[in-house]
Parts: C-alpha cells; structure tokens; sequence
C-alpha cells in the first residue's frame, strides 16, 4: 500500500472520462469490440455519480432485448424493462403514477375451487353482469387514485383491459418476478397481491416504449 502512490504514472481528475482506466480491465474479460463496450461502461458508470463523485453498482442495470449486435446497444435513462404496453395507451410523458400488480390484470383466480350455482339462464347472466361489474370498480379505482401506469406480473384479462383503456390507463406486461422488484426499489412502489390501489404509488417523470432490435422495452424515467 506504501509504494502503490508511486507505481502510479497517471491519476483521474474528479471530471475526467474513465474510458482510459476502464480499457484495460475490459481487455481481460472481451477479445474483441473493446472500444465500444468501454465506452458504454464507461459512460453508465459516469452518469448516475453521486455529487461527491461516489458511485453505486446498483443503480445500473442490464435490459437484455433479441436482435441487433453489441455495437448497436444503448443507455437509456431510468429503469428499461422487457415489456410492452398492451392497451391503448402507449406512453404517459409526465407525472408518471405507477402501481405494481402481482397478480392477474382481471377477475381473481381464488386458490380454493369454488363452484356458483345457476339454475337458470337468468342467474348465468347476472353472474356475468356482477363479475363485470366488480371489474369495472376495481378498474376505476386506480384511476380515481391517480394511478396512470399499471405494471402487471400476470395474465391481463381482455374485458379489463377495455376499462383500462376507457379510464386511460396505460397497462405494462412484465415477465419476471424480479423486474418487478427492480421497479419496485427505483418507483418506491409496493407489490400488491390483488387488484387494488397501492397506499403510496410509485412515481417517476415519463413512461414510454422504446423499440430497439427486435425488442421493445418499456422505460420508466
């Protein structure tokens, strides 16, 4: 530790790009297409710096997308996630309120088998009309909450996302559990188990969709 400040032959200012720094650890890990995996590091590492020029591995994040090459990848700002909208409402482009579902973006499937009992044409249809109905207020209660983005970790029900549309919510299928989580720690949104509206949604400045490769990933800013 006593001789490393004089094996040094060059130091970084606070402001200075770490590309030169980077380049050699990178050639350890990458035979080819150093250059441009540097930069990108490099970059991702200089973006979200503290002011006292701190830096945490956390805040960066890796969205994988099919097609393209490596040289065609990109930063982008805030938290990209595989996914897409599936309504209407492709993008939200200010004071993005998120709420995190995970469950089925419809009529709850319970866990016990239950079984209605109709024995009349008339009781089939208002089972139906009821069921719409529960969906219809469930629905209108997270826009009457202020919510505009639903990320949903589960099947979305056609008939609910119609009311999503009419209550201009903009609805976001994701995969992976851990998406989830990741939105969750950067939006400060909680998991909800059921269709409800979370106590303190998630906010962030935009939400959109940005196709890139063969992909598309869906933004929160």
């Amino acid at each position: 530790m006593a001789l490393l400040p004089s094996l040094a032959f060059r130091a970084l200012g606070p402001l200075e790009d770490p590309f030169g720094a980077l380049h050699s650890v990178t050639n350890t890990h990458r035979l080819w297409q150093m250059n441009c995996l540097t930069k990108m590091v490099a970059h991702a590492c200089w973006v979200p710096r503290e002011p006292d020029g701190g830096f945490w591995p956390e805040r960066v994040r890796v969205c994988a997308l099919p097609g393209a090459r490596l040289e065609d990848s990109c930063l982008l700002p805030g938290l990209a996630l595989p996914g897409k909208p599936c309504g209407q409402v492709a993008m939200v482009l200010s004071c993005a309120r998120v709420a995190l579902m995970a469950c089925a973006f419809g009529p709850a499937s319970p866990s016990a088998p239950a079984t209605a009992r109709l024995s009349s044409p008339d009781d089939l249809t208002e089972f139906r009309k009821g069921s719409e109905r529960l969906i219809e207020k469930q629905v209108a209660q997270l826009a009457a909450a202020s919510i505009n983005v639903v990320v949903v970790w589960g099947q979305i029900d056609e008939e609910t996302l119609t009311h999503a549309d009419r209550c201009g919510l903009m609805v976001i299928q994701v995969k992976s559990r851990r998406e989830m989580v990741y939105l969750s720690e950067v939006s400060g949104a909680p998991l909800m188990p059921y269709l409800l509206p979370p106590l303190e949604p998630g906010k962030c400045q935009r939400v959109y969709g940005q196709e890139l490769g063969k992909g598309l990933a869906a933004v929160f800013e």
